[in-house]
């Protein structure tokens, strides 16, 4: 991402420090887990939770911009807005057929 971010003129990344790594991996650790019980259980409540958490993690990205984050960020930020607002419609649709049964 680095060569990325020089390549568009964004200047240069900084550095992460150990915590930074730690806290990165503690966190993707998490959605990998995660994204393993979404892929092997197909319970509509999880679908929930996953667009919450999507919206969530959109919701800090936003954040991280606004207080100077690097614009790279705007990648990540529209394709989890856009699958958190799908999964979350798709749901309540066919909760509703469910309930309309």
């Amino acid at each position: 991402m680095s060569s990325l971010h020089r390549e568009l003129g964004f200047g240069e990344l900084p550095v992460l420090g150990v915590y930074a790594v730690l806290f990165a991996n503690f966190f993707g650790t998490v959605v990998v887990i995660w994204s393993i019980v979404r892929l092997v259980s197909d319970d509509p409540r999880l679908g929930i939770h996953d667009g919450i958490a999507r919206l969530a993690f959109s919701t800090w990205m936003i954040v991280a911009l606004f207080s100077g984050a690097t614009p790279l960020i705007w990648f990540f930020l529209v394709p989890e807005i856009t699958f958190g607002v799908l999964q979350l419609t798709g749901l309540t649709k066919s909760l509703n057929r469910a309930w309309q049964a």
